[in-house]
Formats: C-alpha cells, structure tokens, sequence
C-alpha cells in the first residue's frame, strides 16, 4: 500500500463487549499490517485492544481517546476516514466525522452491518427503521458504502438513497484474530459443547430456546454457554437448568472472555452450537472453524456465503432438526466436514485480510473525489468540549491505559 493516513472513529462503550467494535480494531490490525498510518478515533480504550499483542504491527496502531470527536484532533488530514455507526440517538458524532472529512477532503467510507430491511426479514422480532435513520443520512453521503458481505451489500444497495453521484458500494470478509488463535495450545477434545450468544434484546439469537437442543443423547456432556453481553434472566436460567438436569448434561456460564480464553475453549470443546437466526456476519463459525471445530447453525445465507459448506445446516428455526443433528453428530451418525481450518484460513487469517483490505484501501484512494457538501451548523445538541484527548502509540515505552482510567 502506498502511504496513506488512515483514521478510524468508532465508539467503544467501556467494559462491553460488541461485535461492531470488535471488527473496527481488527480493521485497525489489519491497516496497520498493510502499512497504512493509522489512527484510531474513539471514546473509551477498546475492551479488545490488548487481544491483539501477538499481531506484528500492533503497536504502530495510535490510539487517540477523545471527550468529544473534534477538539484537538489531528490538524494533518487524512487521506480516508473510516466511520463506525453505531444506533446512536443523536446525529452529533455523524456530523462531526461528515464535517471532518469535508475539511480534508479525505474518502469518506461508512461502515454498514445490517440494515432494517435486512434484519427485518429474518428476525422473529423487528425494529423500528427510525433507528437506522441517521445510517440513511449520512452513509448516502459518504464515498463508500463498505458492508462485510455481499449479502449485506445487496440489502444495503436497496436501503440508502443513492442518486446518480452517489457513494461506491463494496464489501469484504473481516478476518479473525488469527495470531493469537495460532498461539492457544492444541489439546484433547472434551465432551464439550460450547454456545456463543446473548439473552438481551437477542431474540434473533435463538438464545430463548436454547434448552430444546439438549437431549438425553447428551448425557455426560458439558454446554458452556458464553455470554458476551448481559446475563441470563432467571425463567430462561431455570429453564435451562431444568432441562440440563433431565437429560444429565452439565451446565457451565461465563462472561466476556478475552481473546484467549476464547480460543481455549475452542481448541476444548467438540461441538459449536450457532442457533442465530439473524446475522451480520456469523463470526463465531468462522473462528470454530479456524480451530477445526465442527460448528451446526440455522441455514442463513450470509453464513453459506461466509462458511460454505464448512458448517452443518439446519433448517432455520427448526429445532427439532437442530437437536437430532447434535444427537448425530455426538453418536457418530452424522460425520461433521473435515479440514475446516484449510477451508477457512484464506477468509479468517488476520495476514489475508490485511491484504485484501490494503487493497481496497488502494482502490479507494484512487476514486474520484465526491463533491461532499458542507453541513450547515446546528444550533442545539453539540457537544461542548467535554476533555483532552489522549494520543500515543501503543507500546514502544507509551503503555495504554487501561479501561478502568477512561
């Protein structure tokens, strides 16, 4: 990549995990890995930041922490700005990164994951578009619309109101954090079968009926469910325990895993369980099968996209198929796809992404600039310069501080 000065701005709620975050510093690894001179924008120290040490360049990455997105900020442009939307209530931190690339006539590339359309199709649950209305408005002025998957790209082409000068839509596998999955140590296989979900607003997770997976054919067996954000309400606790008990299977929780504990219950377990019935991406499969693990999942087509013929499908929301499936693949019966690491690498290695994403980077920069418009100030809701900003280069003697002091 020739250089070019990349910056990414993404909110980071401290101490929570998110998908969308989590691929906004892997965005960041894999800029860094192709050479860009990167700068990542954003309000609290990333809860995954320090998961990615292993990587080669990850101290070339700054790390700029912000009370407000505008004061202080570099006075250098950048060449292409990266932004990562959130559903925020107000439009302010839109604006600020709208108005920022207008005044360096930077690349404006908005990150799109799902839109309403989308999500609305398959979730049991819908939402309200209004939430998405901030996407609408500012990704339509952007140069690029950069979505992870080409499905994700066909509903997003359907979403935005795009005029005839309107952005450039792309999309892109993200990878995983390889490095540090190369690093976890290889061991036996345990009757283990290990869920990665959530219980708060996740009905399109399939987590309120994961206890209907479980069967006596699962006796003596471990599901270590992991919950990346909230806890497990009580009547779905007891549910679940219920169940468990009747069909002699233990039952194990945990919370946020790092990176590394992650892994390590991959390279343990038997068996992934991915009953989502709605997603953006689908990265759990993805790094099962990173460490040859044999993953069952509701048939959805970004996850044939992603994952091939890698993952074994079930008919969507259908239960009873998900769990004479697990019985299977546990008794023998159904033999799960092998060679999943090799089917896999070229998508989930952090070094491929990096190079595919230095390469559209590339191709970015060459576009023909969009006349991008400036925003007439608003009169209410900014926010006031709320603190100093904290910039340094991650390591090379400048230590990151840690969450706990945003």
């Amino acid at each position: 990549m020739t250089a070019t000065r990349i910056a990414i701005v993404a909110r980071n709620p401290p101490k929570i995990y998110s998908g969308g975050r989590y691929l906004s510093w892997t965005m960041a690894e894999a800029l860094a890995e192709s050479a860009a001179d990167i700068t990542y924008i954003t309000d609290h120290h990333p809860p995954c930041a320090n998961d990615f040490e292993p990587s080669p360049h990850h101290r070339d990455i700054q790390l700029l922490i912000t009370g407000d997105f505008e004061s202080d900020l570099p006075q250098a442009p950048f060449d292409v700005i990266l932004f990562i939307p959130g559903m925020d209530r107000s439009p302010d931190l839109y604006d600020k990164t709208y108005r920022r690339a207008v005044r360096d006539r930077a690349r404006l590339v908005f990150h799109n994951f799902e839109t309403p359309n989308w999500f609305n199709a398959l979730s049991p649950k819908p939402r309200d578009p209004e939430l998405w209305r901030h996407w609408k408005e500012y990704g339509s002025r952007a140069d690029v619309i950069l979505s992870m998957t080409r499905e994700a790209d066909r509903y997003a082409r359907d979403f935005y109101e795009i005029g005839d000068d309107g952005p450039v839509f792309r999309w892109l596998h993200p990878g995983i954090n390889s490095r540090l999955a190369d690093m976890v140590e290889k061991g036996e296989r345990e009757k283990r079968i290990v869920v990665f979900t959530r219980f708060v607003q996740a009905e399109h997770k399939g987590s309120n009926d994961l206890h209907r997976m479980l069967s006596p054919d699962l006796r003596g067996y471990t599901l270590a469910i992991v919950i990346g954000n909230g806890t497990i309400p009580d009547d779905q606790r007891q549910r679940l325990e219920r169940r468990a008990g009747e069909c002699g299977v233990a039952l194990e929780i945990a919370h946020a895993l790092s990176d590394r504990d992650k892994f390590r219950e991959l390279r343990r377990a038997e068996l992934m369980v991915f009953p989502s019935l709605f997603e953006g991406y689908g990265l759990p499969p993805v790094e099962a099968q990173y460490c040859d693990l044999p993953c069952v999942a509701f048939d959805l087509p970004v996850l044939r996209e992603v994952s091939g013929d890698g993952l074994l499908y079930c008919r969507p929301g259908d239960w009873d198929h998900l769990r004479e499936t697990v019985a299977g693949i546990v008794s023998g019966s159904i033999v799960p796809p092998r060679d999943l690491r090799q089917g896999i690498a070229q998508t989930a290695a952090l070094g491929c992404y990096a190079r595919r994403f230095g390469d559209l980077i590339e191709e970015i920069a060459q576009l023909p600039p969009r006349e991008l418009q400036p925003l007439p100030r608003p009169r209410h809701g900014q926010l006031g310069r709320l603190g100093r900003w904290v910039r340094r280069r991650i390591g090379r003697g400048r230590a990151v501080l840690p969450a706990d002091q945003h």
